[in-house]
C-alpha cells in the first residue's frame, strides 16, 4: 500500500510540467498521452472524440465533476431523466475519460522518467 501511495504522488498532470516551465516534457506527455489514449477509446467506445478531448483538456475538473455528480445524483427530482445522466456519466466519463486521465499521468510520468534519465547521462 505504501508504494502504491507513492506512486499516485509522483502522477502529475502535464499542465504541472507545463506551469514548472518544463513545456517540451508537458507536450512530449499529453501527445504520448493522447496517442495512447485514442487507441485505448478506438478500442473500448468506437473511437468518440468527446472523452478523449474531455480527459485532456478538463483533467482536474472531470474528477471533481464525477464526485459532485455522485454527491447530488441522490437529491436530483424524481422527474428528471436520471437513468439518462447516469448512463451519460457511466458511459462517456467514468469507463472512458477518467481511465483516459489515469493513462496520461502514466505516459507523462514515463516522460519524465525519460527526460531525467537522459539529463543525468549528459552529465
Amino acid at each position: 500500500m505504501k508504494y502504491l501511495s507513492i506512486i499516485f504522488q509522483s502522477l502529475k498532470s502535464p499542465w504541472y510540467y507545463w506551469y514548472q516551465g518544463r513545456k517540451l516534457v508537458a507536450i512530449c506527455g499529453m501527445g504520448l498521452g493522447m496517442a495512447v489514449t485514442g487507441l485505448f477509446i478506438g478500442l473500448t467506445a468506437g473511437l468518440s472524440l468527446f472523452p478523449l478531448v474531455l480527459a485532456l483538456a478538463f483533467d482536474h475538473l472531470l474528477i471533481v465533476f464525477v464526485v459532485l455528480y455522485l454527491i447530488l445524483r441522490f437529491s436530483l427530482p424524481a422527474y428528471l431523466p436520471i437513468a439518462l445522466a447516469d448512463w451519460f456519466m457511466v458511459k462517456q466519463l467514468v469507463l472512458i475519460a477518467l481511465p483516459g486521465i489515469l493513462i496520461t499521468r502514466v505516459c507523462t510520468l514515463g516522460v519524465v522518467t525519460l527526460a531525467e534519465r537522459d539529463f543525468d547521462c549528459a552529465d
